[in-house]
């Protein structure tokens, strides 16, 4: 309950009691707590292990590419898409109705490695698979988040704060946002900030409502890390 509304060291405190009791089955919760809280080094680990359980997993793999991008490891994030990617043929295409952020994820690494008309390939597929999804009557708030972040990095500021405002507080919005790199060119903009103060302020609300007023100091610690 703690991660989700963003009360991070309570959640770890509870993963680390769940982990001491199945270390295996646990990993990737362990992994997705320390992304959230922005401990990228420690998130990769964990993500690392999980792949090791099962490199045969498209899943695995592309989370530990996204890890290793997050550690700015351009070349090995890299390989690992290149090898989801090679995978997709063998596949159920279904999983990019939920796993479609592989695109602009695989978009932002090519474009980081100067691959930028491979890049913008990706970044237009994934917002054509996107926009698709939303159009079919899609309520999924992942396709709106990552629909957000394609069209902040490729400059269309405005689409990205109307999609990004049409969304109600979700842990994992108000987890990935504050870092996703994704959205550094629009993070200083007054509307990007007003976003981040509306998710903030549904939050609170969120944990009034499960009179959570006890942990009033850990609150403050994590609005203000």
């Amino acid at each position: 309950m703690f991660k989700y509304i963003g009360m991070y060291e309570e959640a770890m405190v509870f993963e680390e009691k769940r982990m001491a009791l199945d270390p295996d089955y646990h990993l990737q919760s362990m992994a997705f707590l320390l992304k959230l809280m922005g401990r990228q080094e420690e998130a990769f680990n964990y993500y690392l292990k999980v792949y090791e359980k099962d490199t045969s997993n498209f899943s695995y793999r592309i989370q530990l590419a996204e890890a290793y991008s997050y550690l700015n490891q351009w070349e090995s994030a890299e390989s690992y898409y290149e090898q989801g990617s090679a995978q997709m043929a063998t596949i159920d295409k279904d999983i990019f109705k939920t796993r479609s952020s592989f695109y602009f994820r695989y978009g932002y690494v090519l474009w980081k490695l100067g691959k930028k008309e491979k890049a913008t390939e990706m970044f237009d597929k994934h917002i054509k698979i996107v926009q698709t999804q939303i159009d079919n009557g899609s309520e999924y708030r992942g396709h709106i988040y990552d629909l957000a972040a394609s069209y902040a990095f490729i400059g269309e500021k405005q689409k990205a704060i109307e999609l990004l405002d049409k969304i109600p507080f979700w842990f994992v919005t108000y987890g990935l946002i504050r870092f996703d790199p994704m959205f550094d060119q629009i993070r200083d903009d007054p509307a990007f900030q007003k976003i981040i103060q509306k998710q903030t302020d549904e939050l609170m609300a969120a944990r009034e409502t499960l009179q959570l007023e006890a942990y009033s100091d850990d609150i403050n610690r994590v609005l203000n890390r």
